[in-house]
């Protein structure tokens, strides 16, 4: 379904075209963490996204075939290399790209548009309609309220953190290339802990090649890192990169699930090890996944980066058809619900770190498919499921935390110990 007007992949990027997709992540603040360089360079090989320059702009796309036989698409925010916006030029590229898909015969829409843009396209296209898409919104904590836990909203994960520093005896530091082999096997580690389905596996091994590409940038200046080692051993990383001048994007971030508070530490040390002018961390979106959302709103975010989509009022009725526009998370709520009634079931892993269109590209096509996400954990960066865990529990029975404590509370998880999801007991009393 490729197009000869596209005239680039992400999936095969020579040398120039590494630094043209640097230039143009660089070009501005989008105020998005999935609009970084290696949010997107990593995942290039899992996707089939398709790019071409316009202007001083890049313009980005994705096809994909629905279970009912129709093709749908992705167009992604345009990227600048300028360092600006301008009306009539950013027009041309929309219309043109509207044009790339009506060729085809394939409803137009525009998403992941920052917040921080949507009036600058707006202008540009008056015609076109807007939603905020909250699935997409992403979480931006103070960096010196992450570092130290501090204030009674966030004491559980305080307490948790000081229990860790306590008991074990540990050293923080940044991680560097050659740790690659002690990173991969503590990914896989955390990944074969427990029984998967095939999706998951699927999602945790392309995970595990970003992590692997990942590696290759540790080196650089506006890549952060830390890693947590305990009788010398890595048993915790996290790894991220400059977004703005103030703010830093954490793109993953994994715990041997085995030390209550690793999860707490490992988040407070990266914190720890950003310049001194980032203020703020971006740990991404929740994509809509209610247990996911509630681990993310219990980490007391600064504020919101909100993400709209858009599109022509002649593909509205076309788009919602498809279900890739309008607010999805009511009905899945109610879906869950159900499900959770009739059996329990694993959680479904998603990975931590999104490029604009695998971000776009994935929630289409769950909304396409009319699936339920059943469960996800993301640093998203982006920020991650429960105290930035890789697992959350679908089914909400009491269970048995490492902690001891078994007093549940109204989430149906330890309140002593909420965010530690590695239990696997369940609750006799």
């Amino acid at each position: 379904m490729s197009n000869e007007k596209w005239t680039h992949s992400l999936g095969q990027m020579t040398d120039e075209d590494v630094e043209t997709l640097r230039s143009y992540c660089n070009g501005y603040n989008y105020q998005g963490a999935g609009f970084t360089f290696l949010a997107n360079y990593i995942w290039r090989q899992d996707y089939d996204l398709n790019w071409t320059e316009m202007d001083s702009y890049m313009m980005f796309e994705n096809l994909f075939q629905m279970e009912d036989g129709r093709t749908a698409g992705v167009f992604a925010m345009p990227l600048t290399r300028t360092g600006k916006y301008e009306k009539d030029s950013l027009r041309k590229v929309i219309l043109e790209g509207r044009k790339m898909f009506t060729e085809k015969g394939i409803p137009f829409s525009v998403r992941l548009i920052p917040g921080a843009l949507k009036d600058i396209l707006q202008e540009a296209v008056p015609e076109l309609e807007f939603e905020h898409d909250r699935d997409d919104d992403e979480y931006v904590y103070d960096r010196d309220k992450l570092t130290t836990l501090s204030g009674r909203a966030l004491h559980k994960k305080k307490n948790h953190m000081n229990y860790f520093k306590k008991t074990y005896a540990y050293e923080a530091k940044p991680l560097t290339k050659d740790m690659q082999a002690e990173i991969i096997a503590l990914t896989e580690l955390i990944r074969d802990g427990k029984e998967r389905s095939d999706d998951e596996m699927r999602s945790l091994s392309e995970e595990r090649h970003a992590i692997q590409e990942v590696t290759k940038f540790l080196d650089r200046d506006d890549v952060y890192t830390v890693g947590i080692f305990i009788d010398g051993r890595l048993q915790a990383y996290a790894i991220g990169e400059r977004m703005s001048e103030d703010t830093a994007a954490e793109h993953f971030e994994k715990a041997n699930l085995q030390f209550r508070g690793l999860y707490q530490v490992v988040c407070s040390e990266f914190c720890k090890q950003l310049p001194e002018e980032i203020r703020f961390v971006n740990r991404e979106e929740d994509m809509g996944l209610p247990n996911l959302r509630h681990a993310k709103e219990a980490l007391k975010p600064h504020h919101m980066s909100e993400m709209y989509n858009a599109w022509f009022p002649e593909d509205r009725e076309e788009l919602l058809s498809m279900g890739l526009i309008g607010d999805q998370l009511d009905e899945r709520l109610e879906e869950e619900n159900q499900a959770e009634a009739k059996s329990e079931k694993e959680p479904q892993v998603a990975a931590m770190s999104e490029d604009p269109l695998r971000t776009a590209s994935d929630s289409v096509t769950a909304a396409a498919k009319e699936t339920v996400p059943q469960e996800a954990a993301s640093a998203g960066s982006a920020a991650n499921a429960a105290d930035t865990g890789n697992e959350v529990p679908q089914e909400w029975t009491f269970r048995d935390h490492d902690c001891g404590m078994l007093v549940p509370d109204t989430a149906g998880s330890c309140s002593h110990c909420a965010a530690e999801v590695s239990c696997r007991l369940v609750h006799t009393a």
